[in-house]
C-alpha cells in the first residue's frame, strides 16, 4: 500500500496543529477581538469569526489535495518499479535463450558455427544493446539455415532458435515500453505532486501568519508564537509541537515578500 513521505506527512501534521488550535482558542480570541474592535462593527461584523473558518477550510482541502497527488506520485513510483523488474526479467530471459541456442549450435553443428551466428560472444546486459545483440543473430541464422541432430538425436533447426529469440525480443520490446511509459507517468504525477505543496506551502504560511497576527491583536502572543510558520514547518522538515510544548526555537520565520 502506498504511504506518503515523511516530509508530506509532517505537513498534514502542521495542518492538523493549526486546525485543532483554531479549533480550542477561536472562541475566546473571537471576543477579544471584537470587544477590542466594537468601534469598528460596521465595518468588521462577524469578520473575526468568518475569516479563520474560510482561511482553515482553504487550508483543509490545499492538504487532502497535497495528500492525494502524493499518493498518486507513490503509485506510479511502484508500477514503474514493477515495470522496470518485468524488463530485468526479459533481459534474463532473452539472455538465456542466446546461451541455450549457442549451445544447441555447438553441440549439433561446431564451435565455428556458433561464431558464424553470432552466438559465440557474451550477450550484452543492457537492454537495448541486447536486442541489437539478439536481432543480428537471429539475421545470420535466417540467413544461413541448417537443420542437424545433435549426439544424442535431437534436432537443431536453426529457424526454432529464431523463433525462441524472436519471442523473447518482443516481449523485452513490449517491456521497455511499459518502463517508457511508466516513467512518463511518475515524471507528471511529480510534477503534480511538487505544483500541489508549493500552492500548500503559500496557503499554509500565509493562513498561519494571518492567524499568528490575529492572536497578537487578541493579546494572545504565546499562541501567536506557537502557530507562527518557519521555514522547517512549511517544507515539512520538522514536526508541530506537542501540547503544552514550546515551539522549536532557531527557525527562521516565514517573512510575507514583498511585491
Amino acid at each position: 500500500m502506498a504511504e506518503i513521505s515523511t516530509q508530506v506527512a509532517n505537513r498534514v501534521q502542521w495542518n492538523r496543529f493549526v486546525q485543532s488550535s483554531v479549533s480550542v482558542n477561536q472562541a475566546d480570541v473571537e471576543a477579544e477581538l471584537d470587544q477590542k474592535y466594537s468601534s469598528y462593527d460596521s465595518y468588521i461584523d462577524g469578520l473575526f469569526a468568518a475569516l479563520p473558518e474560510v482561511l482553515m477550510a482553504r487550508l483543509e482541502a490545499m492538504t487532502v489535495e497535497m495528500s492525494q497527488t502524493e499518493l498518486e506520485l507513490t503509485e506510479e513510483m511502484a508500477d514503474d518499479g514493477r515495470a522496470r523488474d518485468r524488463r530485468d526479467a526479459q533481459v534474463g530471459e532473452l539472455r538465456d535463450r542466446m546461451y541455450k541456442g549457442r549451445g544447441a549450435v555447438q553441440t549439433a553443428f561446431d564451435e565455428e558455427a556458433a561464431d558464424e551466428y553470432g552466438l559465440a560472444s557474451t550477450p550484452p546486459s543492457a537492454p537495448d544493446d541486447l536486442l541489437t545483440f539478439a536481432r543480428n543473430s537471429m539475421h545470420l541464422l535466417e540467413k544461413n539455415p541448417r537443420v542437424e541432430q545433435d549426439i544424442f538425436g535431437n534436432t537443431v533447426d536453426t529457424q526454432k532458435i529464431v523463433g525462441a529469440l524472436q519471442s523473447a525480443c518482443d516481449s523485452l520490446e513490449q517491456a521497455l515500453q511499459s518502463v517508457d511509459e511508466e516513467t512518463r507517468q511518475a515524471h507528471a504525477a511529480r510534477a503534480k505532486r511538487d505544483a500541489t505543496v508549493e500552492r500548500w506551502e503559500q496557503t499554509y504560511r500565509g493562513t498561519a501568519q494571518v492567524l499568528s497576527g490575529l492572536y497578537l491583536l487578541a493579546g494572545r502572543p504565546d499562541l501567536a508564537e506557537r502557530v507562527r510558520p518557519t521555514m522547517r514547518s512549511s517544507q515539512g522538515k520538522a514536526e508541530p509541537p506537542e501540547a503544552g510544548d514550546a515551539p522549536a526555537t532557531g527557525d527562521d520565520v516565514v517573512e510575507p515578500v514583498e511585491a
